[in-house]
């Protein structure tokens, strides 16, 4: 699996390099051990393949354009800092507030949030609009452990079986 991330996120840089060297240089160094460590604590079933990711870039530089960014719609992949942030903040709005959260597809176990979800990305430049990518380790009968999940205002689908899987940005079943 870790030769099927570095391939594909090399050929994702590569192109990068070539069509939008602005996205690819808005993306962090590598996460430290003690920053992998961290999220561990919060996550210790954490992809493979996601944690190879981190040690190369750990999330990207906060941009000022939709341009600067990697994924689609001006989403960011977060830092470990900026996910647990954020991971607790949903767990925070999710207890606090009497929010429907049944599953609305068969692969997901919510339809809002889980705390088996690990926010991996997300609109930073606006952050109101609601826009998350999650890998989903708690799935519904219908989906795969470590799937990824986009969710909107208007929508929650998945994405791909896995972060191994090309990197969350086509659409995929498990």
């Amino acid at each position: 699996m870790t030769n099927i991330i570095g391939q594909s996120f090399g050929r994702i840089k590569r192109w990068m390099n070539k069509n939008h060297p602005k996205g690819l240089s808005s993306l962090n160094g590598p996460a430290t051990k003690s920053e992998l460590a961290r999220l561990k604590k919060y996550f210790p079933d954490s992809p493979e393949s996601y944690l190879k990711f981190l040690s190369k870039h750990n999330g990207e530089h906060i941009a000022e354009h939709t341009d600067d960014c990697i994924l689609p719609y001006g989403s960011q992949f977060y830092s470990i800092s900026y996910l647990i942030d954020e991971w607790k903040q949903l767990s925070n709005i999710f207890k606090e507030n009497e929010i429907t959260n049944l599953p609305t597809k068969s692969y997901l176990s919510a339809s809002w949030f889980h705390p088996r979800w690990i926010s991996i990305a997300g609109d930073q430049i606006d952050p109101g609009s609601n826009i998350l990518y999650f890998i989903d380790l708690e799935p519904g009968g219908g989906g795969c452990v470590g799937q990824i999940i986009y969710r909107s205002e208007d929508e929650t689908k998945q994405l791909a079986k896995s972060f191994a899987d090309d990197v969350p940005l086509r659409n995929a079943q498990c």
